[in-house]
């Protein structure tokens, strides 16, 4: 997954919003919490919050015909090693939109006391539905298992390619995404879309940090070490994390930044490695 930071990774969808036949989306609203969401296996966000928060993200991308798995994990934090002791609670609101017409899909309310605790301390919200949409099926099936020196070696390449501002490179690392993104939104225009975008931060924009040491790579990897997601431990000596609590310091994103009169955009490197028929790329 190469694209443009959290809160904008649809941009290009939602500029085209009103020519998609349906999507499906995720609210989640809570207090004191970290956790990670993964929808079929995959890695769908993290969402960190201290004072009451909300998030939402489509989820069409991630989707088979058949059965469907949401999976929240409630996970210890470097300002709580141990969440049994919070008091927490989560709103989970996923929607159908067709149209018009919106279906609730899922709509509830999860407190501590309804989840069990696991070995490793942290707390399972697992949902299932079905779906009979967008199949991601016929790409899983074409990815292989790697390893984590292949999953460095190809973010060394990602790096590279931005800092050379290779616009070519950058959108052929995401032709499976870009295709992927296509299919699930019915959005054909998607890749121009999404060229406008990155042309404008990629070319103008610079990386957060250029020197990045193997060990402040960070790689998650999900569905059996078939897809990588990678983040950056975040440097405390830079200006940006300046002010920002000690217990935040947590794997981010690498950030390009464009400034025009105190004005700009941000294009987020958080990303997801698959290999798919041998060669690698970034994936949803």
């Amino acid at each position: 997954m190469l694209y443009i930071m959290k809160s904008q990774s649809n941009e290009a969808i939602y500029r085209e919003g009103d020519l998609m036949e349906e999507f499906i989306r995720i609210n989640l609203d809570a207090e004191k919490i970290y956790m990670k969401v993964y929808v079929n296996d995959l890695y769908l966000q993290d969402f960190y919050t201290l004072g009451r928060s909300s998030a939402s993200n489509f989820l069409n991308q991630f989707l088979v015909k058949g059965k469907n798995i949401i999976e929240i994990s409630i996970v210890p934090s470097e300002k709580n090693d141990d969440v049994s002791k919070e008091n927490f609670d989560i709103q989970i609101d996923v929607e159908k939109k067709t149209g018009e017409i919106i279906t609730t899909l899922l709509k509830e309310k999860v407190e501590i006391g309804d989840l069990e605790l696991d070995d490793d301390n942290s707390f399972k919200y697992r949902h299932e539905f079905e779906y009979d949409g967008f199949d991601l099926k016929p790409w899983l099936v074409k990815l292989q298992p790697f390893t984590d020196e292949e999953a460095l070696k190809f973010t060394r390449h990602v790096i590279d390619v931005v800092i050379k501002k290779d616009l070519n490179a950058f959108m052929n690392l995401k032709k499976y995404t870009t295709e992927i993104l296509s299919t699930a939104f019915s959005v054909p225009d998607y890749k121009r879309e999404l060229l406008d975008i990155v042309k404008e931060c990629l070319i103008n924009g610079e990386l957060e940090k250029t020197e990045i040491k193997d060990h402040e790579f960070v790689f998650n990897s999900c569905l059996d070490n078939k897809v990588y997601h990678v983040y950056v431990e975040p440097d405390k000596t830079l200006d940006i994390n300046k002010g920002i609590e000690k217990y935040d310091f947590r794997p981010r994103d690498l950030l390009l930044f464009r400034r025009i009169n105190g004005q700009g955009g941000m294009l987020s490197l958080a990303f997801s490695i698959a290999k798919i028929n041998g060669e690698f790329a970034s994936f949803i």
